[in-house]
C-alpha cells in the first residue's frame, strides 16, 4: 500500500494554500448538504438498510470488539490518548506536535454545537438493535468526527516522524482503521445511523486539514526540514 500512500502525501505536503482553502471549503459545503439531507426519506431509508445490514452479521466474538472499539472512542479515552501522546511529544521537544494533539480534542465541544444545529433523534429500538443505549443526539457522530481529528492526526505525525518504512506504514495503517472502526462500531451498536458517521467524517477531516496545514508551516524545524544554511569557510588572506 506504501505505493498508492506516498503519492498522496506527496502531493499534500505541496499543498498550497489555495488548495488547502479548496479542500475545507469541499469538505465544509459536504458536510452541510449531508446535514440537509440526513432528514430526506431516501437519506433515512439507506440508513437503516446499512444498518440491518451490519447488524445482520452477529457471531459471538463481534460485539465485544465492537464494544471495544466504541470506548477507544468515547470522550474520556481520546482525552487520555491525547494527554498522553501530548506528554510524548513535549518529552521528545517537539512542542507544536504535542500542543497541536491537544488541540485536536477541540471537536468534542465542536460536535456538541453540531448536533444542536442539526437536532436529529438517535436510532431508536423500534427501527434497530440498540446494543449501545446512548442519550443525546445523533448527527454527527462525536465519536466518528473525534477519533478522525484525534487518530487522523497521530497516522500522520507517525508517517511524518517514524523513519523505519515498515514501522511508518504500520502505525499509519493502525491509527487509520482505529478511526474507522470507531466509527463503524457506533453504526453496529445502534448509537447512530451511517449517514452521522460520514458527517462526523466529513467535519473531522475539515479540522484535520486545519491542524495538520499548521504543523507544515509552523512546525518545520521539528519535522526536520528547517536546517542552517552552512556556511562557506573563511579563506585567509595574507599580505606579500
Amino acid at each position: 500500500m506504501r505505493q498508492y500512500i506516498e503519492p498522496i502525501w506527496k502531493y499534500w505536503t505541496h499543498f498550497k494554500a489555495k488548495q488547502a482553502i479548496a479542500m475545507l471549503l469541499l469538505f465544509g459545503c459536504v458536510f452541510f448538504a449531508i446535514s440537509f439531507a440526513i432528514h430526506q426519506p431516501g437519506v433515512e431509508h439507506l440508513d437503516l438498510r446499512f444498518t440491518k445490514a451490519l447488524q445482520s452479521f452477529h457471531p459471538s466474538w463481534i460485539y465485544g470488539i465492537m464494544l471495544g472499539f466504541t470506548a477507544l472512542g468515547n470522550s474520556e479515552n481520546l482525552f487520555i490518548v491525547g494527554v498522553a501522546v501530548a506528554a510524548f511529544f513535549f518529552f521528545k521537544h517537539r512542542p507544536l506536535a504535542a500542543w497541536l494533539t491537544m488541540i485536536t480534542l477541540v471537536g468534542l465541544p465542536i460536535n456538541m454545537l453540531l448536533k444542536v444545529y442539526a437536532g436529529r433523534p438517535r436510532p431508536s429500538t423500534d427501527l434497530v438493535s440498540v446494543l449501545a443505549p446512548t442519550i443525546g443526539l445523533s448527527f454527527p457522530s462525536g465519536h466518528a468526527m473525534a477519533s478522525t481529528t484525534l487518530y487522523g492526526f497521530l497516522a500522520i505525525l507517525a508517517w511524518m516522524h517514524i523513519p523505519q518504512k515498515g514501522t511508518r506504514i504500520a502505525a499509519f495503517f493502525c491509527l487509520a482503521i482505529t478511526a474507522v472502526m470507531v466509527s463503524l462500531s457506533r453504526v453496529y451498536l445502534g448509537a447512530h445511523w451511517l449517514s452521522d458517521v460520514v458527517g462526523g467524517w466529513t467535519a473531522g477531516i475539515f479540522l484535520l486539514v486545519i491542524i495538520v496545514e499548521v504543523y507544515k508551516h509552523w512546525g518545520k524545524r521539528e519535522l526536520g526540514l528547517h536546517k542552517p544554511v552552512p556556511r562557506e569557510p573563511e579563506v585567509a588572506h595574507f599580505q606579500t
